[in-house]
């Protein structure tokens, strides 16, 4: 068997959505998700919640395949593409927040939206507001 040749750094690896760990993991995501589904059979408020955020996971994935692809002379669409995933990981981050919250106790809960509201607010100055400094690259 011939060693795989090491990826140099700063590449990026070629990743597939036919990938076998990918359609492994896909398929288990969608099993859960159906196994959630069938479960609560009848409670359209749980029914709503599995199948809006499935869709916002798949919807999720699929984004960053397509921004992972796209060139770098794009610039205005990759910034939009950058909004538009961050937008979608705010949306689950906080639809799980919210799920979570309800089953706690309210100490609990109002740590959890802490951290939620912390994630999202530390993702958006590292995507949009954070600038790094040409001199400190080495």
């Amino acid at each position: 068997m011939e060693a795989q040749p090491a990826t140099p750094a700063g590449s990026r690896a070629n990743f597939s959505l036919s990938s076998p760990l990918f359609i492994f993991c896909f398929f288990i995501l969608t099993f859960n998700y159906i196994a959630v589904i069938r479960r609560a059979t009848g409670d359209i408020w749980n029914i709503t919640f599995a199948v809006s955020t499935y869709s916002l996971l798949v919807l999720l994935f699929y984004c960053l395949h397509a921004y992972e692809r796209l060139s770098d002379g794009l610039k205005k669409k990759k910034k939009r593409f950058t909004a538009f995933i961050w937008s979608l990981g705010a949306m689950l981050n906080f639809m799980f927040a919210y799920r979570v919250s309800m089953v706690m106790p309210w100490g609990m809960s109002l740590g959890v939206w802490v951290m939620a509201s912390l994630s999202i607010v530390a993702t958006y100055y590292a995507l949009f507001v954070y600038k790094e400094d040409d001199t400190r690259k080495n």
